[in-house]
């Protein structure tokens, strides 16, 4: 098993970082602030932030989202 160092964690953070302010619309400085701790949102609340792209509270809405 490979433990990760210091540097590849960082690096690694850092790109998750990006990651997350290219699809959420959020900026780095944003991103870090509210990923930095275990940060629970609702869905409604994940929407809003730009983490996921929809809601789909019926499994209808799922089936016809597939499609």
């Amino acid at each position: 098993m490979l433990i990760p160092t210091v540097v590849e964690s960082t690096s690694r953070g850092e790109r998750a970082y990006d990651i997350y302010a290219r699809h959420s619309g959020r900026t780095l400085d944003e991103v870090a602030h509210d990923i930095e701790r275990d940060n629970y949102m609702t869905a409604e609340q994940a929407l809003a932030w730009g983490l996921i792209d929809q809601v789909i509270s019926r499994r209808a809405q799922a089936v016809s989202a597939a499609a």
